[in-house]
């Protein structure tokens, strides 16, 4: 197994997963039995973590085998972080409502069953890397692409529907700073929706490294929202 010269973009892969993953620990430490809060943040930088150092290992790889598994668990990670922020957004501040448990089975039975097909020929179909862009090529078997970009999408919107659904209730204090989260939030979607999802499918794999770097800049403004107000 060889790893070839890291590159910027290697580079900030390595930053965005080390940034996570410090997040992820430092919440989880702090406790998630009593907070769902602290247990989805943690949850959502630990995917967060392995979707970047997945697409790292997959650029970086010689070995092909390796590269493909690692480039397929970058997907997983994606439905992991979708998963999160939804449970994420639905608990923060508070719950404004109770959702349904048949609702919350078939969402969560969805995720893992196209988790487990994201390592099938019904998602990548033929993977292939090399030591440069011109090399790398990844065949999507599309229907089952497009299926998996709409249930990321719809995911990610039904958690930015809870959170706008909480402005009015709450102060202004508390209501500018989830104002201040949907900006980042919808910065990082349209960024990680562009660069790693629209631009793979037209087979353009050089500008991945974009939306893990970008969603740090979200998750660390969250990070200093939650962390701080955590007793010792």
């Amino acid at each position: 197994m060889v790893i070839t010269t890291l590159s910027l973009q290697n580079f900030t892969l390595i930053i965005a997963g080390a940034i996570n993953l410090i997040m992820s620990i430092l919440v989880f430490s702090r406790g998630v039995k009593h907070s769902k809060i602290n247990l989805y943040f943690s949850l959502f930088t630990f995917f967060g973590f392995l979707w970047a150092i997945s697409l790292l290992f997959s650029k970086s790889l010689f070995f092909g085998l390796a590269a493909e598994i690692s480039y397929r668990t970058a997907y997983l990670a994606a439905i992991g972080i979708a998963m999160a922020l939804f449970y994420f957004s639905y608990n923060f501040p508070y719950k404004n409502k109770n959702l349904n448990i048949y609702y919350q089975l078939f969402i969560v039975s969805l995720a893992i069953i196209i988790s487990v097909l994201g390592y099938s020929k019904v998602h990548i179909i033929d993977f292939y890397n090399g030591a440069n862009a011109s090399n790398w090529f990844v065949d999507y078997y599309k229907p089952f692409y497009a299926f998996y970009s709409l249930f990321f999408l719809y995911i990610i919107f039904s958690g930015m529907y809870f959170l706008i659904s909480k402005l009015k209730n709450i102060d202004i204090f508390l209501k500018r700073q989830i104002i201040i989260f949907l900006i980042t939030f919808i910065i990082g979607l349209i960024i990680g929706a562009y660069f790693n999802l629209w631009l793979p499918y037209m087979e353009n794999w050089r500008y991945e490294f974009a939306g893990p770097i970008c969603a740090v800049f979200m998750n660390v403004y969250v990070f200093n929202l939650i962390f701080p107000k955590q007793e010792k």
